[in-house]
């Protein structure tokens, strides 16, 4: 008696459709990314979606330079360009807050006197 023929492969998966709790696709900061991308003339778009500037901005240079590497930009010189840029724009940011809350405060302080 020959053996019974194997069960039928199970069907492929079904899309998920998006969930509420996946961030919506442009958001801010992925707004902020782009413009970096597209003054910068690099053409890694598709290696960083999903990345956010917020995410990139918090590693370290080190680990900034491996992720982007581990996302499929190959050349150091590309890695090294965007590395620097969203340093800078983060500083930037960061300095610009800074000062916003420095101005209201010293503001602040003003109106009370």
């Amino acid at each position: 008696q020959p053996p019974p023929p194997p069960p039928p492969p199970p069907p492929p998966p079904a899309a998920q459709p998006p969930t509420a709790a996946q961030p919506p696709p442009e958001s801010p900061s992925d707004d902020q990314l782009a413009a970096l991308l597209s003054s910068l003339s690099l053409d890694v778009g598709c290696a960083l979606r999903g990345a956010s500037f917020a995410d990139l901005a918090a590693l370290q240079r080190p680990e900034l330079l491996a992720a982007l590497k581990e996302r499929g930009i190959a050349r150091l010189s590309d890695r090294q360009k965007l590395a620097s840029a969203i340093a800078k724009a983060a500083r930037t940011a960061a300095s610009v807050s800074t000062s916003s809350s420095t101005l209201a405060a010293s503001s602040a302080s003003a109106s009370a006197s």
